[in-house]
């Protein structure tokens, strides 16, 4: 890859929220300085830190590895201030449960091919999201799906017969492929 490409990774998911509290643990386990921010767009010119993802109000939640001061923000014309939704974070749409259905969500970023930091925390932040789970869901034609990964709550939601799965923005239920 040339210097100053961009990189982009992305997973889809299916997590409980015992699957964000083990997601949540991992990283601040293995991630010292990891921090948990509520949204893109607050009230203050500084984030105020969540505990954990699962604490976040928002359907946004975004991870970052530093210091906030040196997170990069703007005042909005309405007073409120935006931060980065990438390059310096990774983004977590989160998973909504709504009448027994577990709809999927996201694990994201997008950085620039040479930033070693990024690069370092992306890679651990994408190695205790695999920890959590087993990738492959089945969809209602028989076909396997590769592209989701499901929490190991999850799946023994779907299990017990607690909950269903869905992806979220086509509505499309799926089973999780490892019972």
């Amino acid at each position: 890859m040339t210097k100053g490409k961009s990189i982009t990774k992305q997973s889809q998911v299916f997590l409980s929220l015992e699957d964000e509290r083990q997601f949540t643990d991992c990283l601040k386990h293995s991630i010292a300085d990891v921090k948990f921010i509520n949204d893109s767009v607050w009230e203050t010119p500084l984030p105020v830190d969540s505990e954990s993802i699962s604490n976040c109000h928002s359907h946004l939640a975004y991870l970052y590895a530093g210091q906030f001061q040196d997170l990069p923000s703007r005042q909005r014309p309405t007073g409120d201030y935006q931060g980065p939704a990438s390059g310096c974070v990774v983004q977590v749409l989160r998973c909504r449960l709504k009448e027994g259905v577990l709809y999927s969500g996201t694990v994201s970023t997008g950085y620039r091919d040479g930033d070693l930091r990024m690069h370092q925390f992306v890679t651990r932040v994408w190695k205790c999201l695999k920890g959590l789970g087993k990738i492959g869901v089945v969809g209602p034609t028989g076909l396997i799906n590769r592209m989701y990964l499901v929490g190991n709550d999850a799946n023994r939601l779907v299990q017990a017969g607690t909950i269903r799965l869905a992806d979220s923005p086509t509505k499309i239920a799926f089973v999780p492929l490892h019972p």
